[in-house]
């Protein structure tokens, strides 16, 4: 069930920030396994391939291990960040989780069974970007990370992009997936201290 203020999270509130509380249950229900394998096998494309990679991640991840990485974050493990910030002082604020958090997700769920590996691929555009791969018992998933260089500047850019590679990665295996069926909310924001004034929350 979401609850919220009188603000809507469809346009730009003047006021208080629209507040998040727990996960929308057609999405995401933490008590059933299914749920858990449907979010999971959704990254396949067709018919076909959501077959095949049923039948591949059934016998090497059980629904069990499944479960654990799809698993809901504690609420103070969930950051949030501007997507867009209005010349009114507010900011879209979206929902994501630091890479250390992901990094003990999976030791949680498979101990040391799992491995990451990344590539540069350069800079394409105003990004850097990086190619990764995240393999768990055996099972490999790929994805890319990036980093827009027009961003704020980060010590190391390189590292941003890999984090953000391994995320997605992760993504690929439950890991995090349902903060991308979270509504992207209007907030209160300062610009000069690059953080938000009324900070939404998922309880």
């Amino acid at each position: 069930r979401w609850r919220k203020s009188s603000c809507m999270a469809t346009a730009e509130p003047s006021t208080a920030c629209l507040r998040v509380s727990g996960c929308r249950q057609a999405i995401y229900r933490r008590s059933s396994i299914d749920d858990y394998e449907r979010m999971f096998y959704t990254v396949a494309s067709g018919p076909a391939r959501r077959a095949q990679e049923r039948s591949r991640m059934g016998d090497i991840l059980d629904r069990d291990t499944l479960a654990r990485l799809a698993e809901p974050f504690r609420s103070d493990q969930v950051r949030w960040k501007p997507q867009v910030i209005s010349d009114s002082g507010n900011a879209l604020a979206v929902a994501y989780v630091d890479p250390r958090v992901v990094s003990e997700r999976l030791d949680l769920a498979v101990g040391g069974d799992w491995s990451f590996h990344w590539e540069p691929l350069g800079i394409q555009g105003d990004r850097l970007v990086v190619k990764s791969s995240l393999t768990i018992r055996g099972v490999t998933r790929e994805d890319v990370g990036e980093y827009v260089l027009s961003d704020r500047e980060q010590a190391d850019p390189w590292k941003s992009a890999v984090s953000d590679a391994l995320k997605r990665a992760a993504v690929h295996f439950g890991v995090g997936r349902y903060l991308y069926w979270l509504e992207a909310i209007w907030c209160s924001y300062d610009r000069r201290r690059h953080e938000f004034i009324d900070v939404p929350y998922i309880d």
